[in-house]
């Protein structure tokens, strides 16, 4: 659990996602739950918010909670836009683990 946060500080997205997420994982994204492969949930991410439109300028993970299966915590982002735009958003995340993998992931995201 350590190592993903580690990851995601460093602004390693993809690869926290690879290394921690099961293959097949239940994803609740905005109050929807969906059964998803990690790919899919990957490419999802990718054209969202890792594309070559948008650029992350600032990153911060705040209000971490972790007990032996659950890990909540808070991101939020300062992003540009290709065009100069600036939009922020904040991501409420509460990942489920077992056997050292995420499980169930619960995204609710925020955009201002």
């Amino acid at each position: 659990m350590n190592n993903f946060l580690h990851l995601l500080k460093q602004l390693h997205l993809e690869e926290a996602m690879m290394k921690s997420i099961h293959p097949n994982v239940n994803i609740i994204l905005n109050g929807k739950e969906r059964r998803s492969s990690k790919n899919e949930w990957m490419r999802y991410i990718k054209t969202k918010v890792l594309n070559r439109f948008n650029r992350v300028v600032q990153f911060d993970i705040t209000n971490v909670e972790i007990d032996k299966q659950n890990m909540s915590f808070h991101i939020f982002m300062a992003c540009r836009k290709y065009n100069g735009e600036w939009f922020f958003t904040e991501i409420h995340v509460n990942n489920i683990w077992k056997n050292n993998r995420i499980i169930q992931t619960e995204y609710k995201t925020i955009n201002f």
